[in-house]
């Protein structure tokens, strides 16, 4: 028997919603289906967001994120027909780009109030669908600025792989600069200039997952396969390119190394990065020690992203740091990779930092979480998320708010071959039901 809900879900997950594509498609078609249902809704943002039974003065607002990143080569998408937008079905588990996440979570949320419309009446639940991208616009819309000036609690729907994320871990993005040497840089700017047919490329490969995931450190790592063939090359090899990744944030899936093996250099960033990223690695291992020592997540670092210009080769690196490994320890570790490296001259500079955060308890809903957990026999697990959501954005108006979905995270959203059960839908609809008519 196919359940209620599929054809809906596959619908959605059709509809393009990456950054580049944006949420309107998304939003116009959960419009269609709260209108089959006769459940009240409006456009928002010139119809990039959408909220769903908009109400004044709500019991509480839910938050879905309806955009995805983007799903990557589709070569990876095995499950789904090399087509990340064709949910596709195996052994009961749905996959596609955004089956775990909060794009089909705001589906689910869509079918409580469907059950409780027809059962009891519609419930005083609020749901606002909007974009990772649009945050800053969303939080100045008439409709969250009137919800967090009174005060009232915010559930941001994100896979939280069914724990109950009360804070977010902090975030540093820092960029080396590698400078490459006088001769090797006025060859490298003399080939895009002159024709030259001495160079080789080679492409790298690998999977992409969040650099927050310790499954991240043993997983095919394309700057990482790069720099051990860097190793392999003959010393003074001159390189004209190298790029990997796209997200300081992700492990990269991708990276391209173009040399010319006929003029050699003495001064070589190869070596340059190849010693940077083993001190790297070196720092990785000491906070893996400390993550044992404190039987937690982090914290952790991720070489996410290769940039390569005339003058510079650019590293990027992200921190995922816990409360109580301060800015000052960061700092204090930036500093020593620099003067170790210091015959090389290289700098790192820190361009965003986010502090790790508690959120604002709402003590209500999470009186009624706990009582949805018992009744559904789950254990409650609370911890942190490492993921970026409209939660830090809540939490500086002042809003209570928390995370929590039923499906996997890490590991999982956004990545090829996201999956979920259906029995997990099936339950993550039923407890939305649950906290819901509570209210």
């Amino acid at each position: 028997m196919e359940k209620p809900w599929l054809s809906d879900a596959k619908k959605i997950i059709s509809v393009d919603s990456s950054p580049f594509v944006g949420i309107a498609d998304v939003c116009a078609a959960y419009a269609e289906i709260c209108e089959r249902m006769s459940i009240p809704f409006r456009f928002v943002l010139d119809g990039e967001g959408i909220v769903v039974n908009p109400l004044d003065e709500p019991s509480y607002v839910s938050y879905s994120s309806l955009e995805t990143k983007d799903p990557g080569p589709h070569s990876f998408w095995d499950k789904t027909n090399y087509n990340p937008f064709d949910a596709s079905i195996s052994a009961n588990q749905l996959y596609g780009l955004g089956v775990a996440g909060s794009k089909l979570s705001f589906l689910q949320q869509i079918y409580a109030l469907k059950h409780l419309k027809e059962s009891s009446g519609l419930p005083k639940v609020s749901l606002f669908g909007g974009s990772f991208s649009n945050m800053e616009e969303e939080m100045n819309t008439p409709e969250i600025e009137k919800w967090t000036k009174q005060g009232l609690s915010f559930l941001v729907s994100r896979p939280t792989s069914r724990r109950v994320l009360k804070g977010i871990c902090g975030k540093a993005k820092v960029r080396f600069s590698i400078p490459l040497g006088e001769k090797e840089a006025k060859l490298k700017s003399q080939h895009f200039f002159e024709e030259d047919t001495a160079t080789q490329m080679r492409i790298f490969r690998g999977v992409t997952t969040h650099g927050a995931s310790l499954s991240a450190k043993n997983s095919d790592n394309a700057l990482f396969k790069l720099v051990e063939y860097l190793k392999m090359l003959p010393q003074g090899v001159l390189i004209l390119n190298m790029e990997a990744g796209h997200s300081t944030d992700q492990v990269p899936a991708e990276a391209v190394l173009e040399l010319n093996l006929s003029q050699p250099v003495d001064d070589t960033v190869a070596n340059k990065l190849i010693d940077l990223v083993e001190i790297l690695n070196s720092l990785e291992n000491r906070y893996e020690t400390y993550r044992k020592e404190k039987a937690d997540l982090l914290p952790t670092l991720n070489m996410g992203k290769l940039r390569h210009s005339n003058e510079f080769l650019f590293l990027d690196v992200s921190f995922f740091i816990p409360k109580g490994y301060s800015k000052e320890k960061l700092l204090l570790d930036l500093n020593q990779i620099r003067e170790s490296l210091d015959r090389y001259k290289i700098n790192f500079e820190i361009r965003q930092y986010l502090a790790p955060l508690g959120f604002k308890e709402p003590t209500e809903l999470l009186d009624k979480m706990k009582h949805t957990f018992t009744k559904h026999s789950m254990d409650w697990k609370e911890g942190e998320s490492v993921i970026e959501s409209a939660a830090r954005k809540l939490n500086e108006k002042s809003a209570p708010c928390l995370q929590f979905g039923i499906g996997a995270g890490l590991d999982n959203i956004d990545e090829p071959n996201e999956t979920i059960s259906f029995e997990d839908i099936d339950l993550s609809i039923q407890s939305f039901i649950d906290i819901m008519e509570q209210y």
